[in-house]
């Protein structure tokens, strides 16, 4: 498995979670990013990894626009926006799908913790309201 791991193309301040809610759109032009935020998870690596997430992140963002912003024109697909990406940073996306898999794996483990922390603390309550049901008041 270990050798099924690309190398990095390069190394750069990577986000992390790089994703369309991680940033502050201009609200007269939402084609322009103001800021981008949420840099708890940054740190040197490889830059493909933000781009891999932000394309595994891609289908959320119908629900955060409240539109159906993958068939709008004036948003790009996966593909187009990979292209860009390429062509503008004149980077290698060859190594791009290991990237959105790890970001895809990243995302479902996560969902997996958050479910495990939900249950845990869902049951914890469920015993102390029985605790405090049980025990004599003062």
């Amino acid at each position: 498995m270990e050798d099924a791991v690309p190398r990095e193309s390069d190394a750069s301040i990577v986000h992390g979670d790089f994703r369309v809610d991680n940033t502050i759109l201009d609200p007269s032009d939402l084609s322009r990013v103001r800021a981008v935020v949420d840099w708890e998870l940054s740190t040197l690596g490889d830059p493909l990894a933000d781009l891999g997430t932000f394309l595994a992140c891609r289908p959320a963002v119908d629900a955060l626009l409240d539109s159906p912003a993958a068939t709008d024109p004036g948003f790009p697909g996966q593909l187009e926006l990979a292209e860009q990406y390429a062509l503008l940073s004149g980077r290698d996306i060859t190594l791009l799908p290991f990237c959105q898999a790890l970001a895809y794996c990243r995302s479902l483990s996560s969902r997996k913790v958050c479910t495990l922390v939900t249950c845990r603390m869902s049951r914890l309550a469920r015993v102390s309201q029985e605790r405090a049901r049980l025990s004599p008041s003062c």
